[in-house]
Parts: structure tokens; C-alpha cells; sequence
């Protein structure tokens, strides 16, 4: 809960002062997809990533008429060390890969002005049948 929720307000509460001060800004903030479903034997991390998609969300609408967007990226099976991925290993075609959820970062920050990304869920394009 202090890395996933705590730190979230913290390093926000850091920001935030300067960005309403200069009417603009971009908060991205990482939860997953285990924030839009809870799952068997994972509850403690469903509950930390359901807080950060609602922290967003209500940042979304809080700061939105201040000109500071927030966008909420929710990765689903990615492969990293948490799960298990060795470097230097073949890359498990099932999962993706971190430079993918980064790709998306990059996408919501160059998003035209006039649009406000505010999730974005990723997914692997295979599955296992």
C-alpha cells in the first residue's frame, strides 16, 4: 500500500502546487488491470491498484479546469522481474513488453491539447488458447 497508494499522493502533492501555478501539467499514473477486476489470491494488490485508478479519476475531474491532464495507464500481463522474466531470456510472445506500456506513456503525453486521455488499458495482442 505505501509504494502503490502513498507513494501516489506524495509524489503528487510534490507536483501539483507548480503545475496549478502554470495552468498545465500531465500526471500519469500506473495501475492495471487487476483495477478493473478483483482476482482469487491477489486482493491486497487488486484493493492498491483499484485506489490508484480512483485517485485518478477523481484527479481527472479535480484538475482538469486547471489545464492538467491525468491519465490513468492500466497494463495488463507484462514481462517483468515481478513475475518472474530472467534478463536476457526469449520474450514470452504472451506478455508485453515494458517499452510497450512506455510507447503508451509517450502516446498520452503527445496527445493533441485539446484531448484528455484519461485510461488507457493495454493488453497482450496474443493469447494462449
Amino acid at each position: 500500500f505505501d509504494t502503490n497508494v502513498n507513494g501516489l499522493f506524495y509524489c503528487t502533492r510534490a507536483v501539483l502546487s507548480q503545475m496549478k501555478k502554470q495552468q498545465a501539467g500531465h500526471i500519469i499514473n500506473v495501475a492495471s488491470l487487476a483495477a478493473t477486476a478483483g482476482t482469487a489470491n491477489l486482493a491486497g494488490y487488486c484493493a492498491t491498484k483499484y485506489a490508484v485508478r480512483g485517485f485518478s479519476d477523481a484527479l481527472f475531474k479535480e484538475l482538469r479546469p486547471d489545464g492538467i491532464r491525468v491519465t490513468c495507464v492500466m497494463p495488463g500481463s507484462v514481462e517483468t522481474n515481478f513475475n518472474g522474466a530472467q534478463p536476457g531470456t526469449e520474450p514470452d510472445p504472451y506478455k508485453m513488453q515494458p517499452e510497450d506500456i512506455a510507447a503508451a506513456i509517450v502516446h498520452a503525453l503527445e496527445a493533441p491539447e485539446v484531448t484528455m486521455i484519461s485510461e488507457i488499458q493495454l493488453r497482450p495482442a496474443k493469447v494462449k488458447k
